[in-house]
């Protein structure tokens, strides 16, 4: 496995294809693990790059929780493919709760989004329309 190389520009303009001596190991619903990345599966279909994350980077705490707030990315199909990356490169899967969701900050995701939305409905409170 090679973390060190920097392949951002090839991979983001050519969208999913595999480099020299990368392998599929498995392909899930919407996302493929392979020997170099966790990465989205572009259908044609979606705008903009494929997104994908460094074997390396599945251990950081902070990682599941930042892609399962962005609006466009189905959460029980991202955690099933970071699951299955941890398994197949051996790394203890983080930023989950015991029931397997998502933490925000250590804070289980949707508790974080409610309380987002409690500040910003108290910051838009009295506000001009």
């Amino acid at each position: 496995m090679n973390d060190d190389f920097d392949d951002d520009e090839v991979r983001n303009e050519n969208g999913n294809f595999l480099l020299e001596g990368e392998v599929e190991l498995w392909r899930g619903d919407g996302w493929r693990v392979t020997s170099y990345v966790l990465e989205e599966i572009h259908d044609g279909t979606t705008a903009g790059p494929p997104y994908y994350v460094y074997i390396g980077q599945l251990s950081d705490p902070e990682l599941v929780g930042h892609i399962c707030l962005k609006t466009w990315v189905d959460r029980a199909a991202f955690v099933k493919a970071y699951r299955k990356a941890c398994e197949l490169h051996d790394v203890t899967p983080v930023g989950l709760d015991r029931g397997g969701q998502p933490l925000v900050k250590g804070t289980p995701i949707k508790t974080y989004e409610a309380e987002l939305q409690q500040l910003y409905e108290h910051a838009t409170q009295g506000a001009p329309q």
